[in-house]
């Protein structure tokens, strides 16, 4: 079911790099296995970061989507 939802969002294509910025919860196992069953590559960021450190991970992974939840 993740995979068919995050598959319906315009922009996110196999062979992509997605950012995902969550929580250790079950929502960052289902995004993960969502998204290599899509044929993306998973960036995990710290969900402690903040700011520059942010932006440097961002940079560093060279994503193009990025996908967080709403109190991140």
């Amino acid at each position: 079911r993740a995979a068919r939802a995050l598959a319906q969002r315009p922009g996110l294509r196999r062979g992509q790099t997605v950012a995902v910025f969550l929580p250790n919860c079950p929502t960052y196992v289902w995004t993960w296995l969502a998204l290599a069953k899509l044929g993306c590559a998973m960036a995990c960021l710290n969900s402690n970061a903040r700011g520059r450190v942010l932006r440097h991970a961002l940079a560093a992974a060279e994503a193009t989507v990025m996908l967080a939840s709403p109190g991140e």
